[in-house]
């Protein structure tokens, strides 16, 4: 019973810390706005969905690792671009989220502001 209540606290925690991992935003830029064939979206529309799905599944990849779940990143995505950012104590952690990021279908390239401190 105990072993139970331990593991809830546990989810529970890990949760609540991976939670302000994501925050995906995105900003059209003049060649962005251009009609997507076909769709009846305009590119900026298509783009800015593309971006908020590309960081839910970057986000969820890096939930997934122990070794850099425990990171307080933040990642924002424009036009396929992630921007990792935030603090750490580990250059080798911020090195694996950074390949978990490009591992990402979707992600064109991967921009480091992670500070180590």
């Amino acid at each position: 019973m105990k072993k139970q209540a331990c593991w809830s606290v546990i989810v529970a925690a890990t949760a609540l810390s991976v939670a302000p991992v994501i925050g995906a935003q995105y900003t059209p830029t003049a060649g962005t706005l251009a009609q997507a064939p076909g769709t009846g979206k305009d590119a900026a529309t298509r783009t800015a969905a593309d971006d908020r799905e590309i960081a839910l599944r970057v986000h969820a990849a890096l939930a997934k690792d122990k070794e850099v779940a425990t990171l307080n990143l933040m990642i924002k995505v424009a036009d396929g671009v992630v921007e990792l950012s935030g603090t750490a104590r580990d250059r080798g952690k911020v090195n694996r989220a950074i390949a978990i990021a490009r591992s990402v279908p979707g992600v064109k390239s991967v921009k480091n502001e992670v500070t180590v401190s």
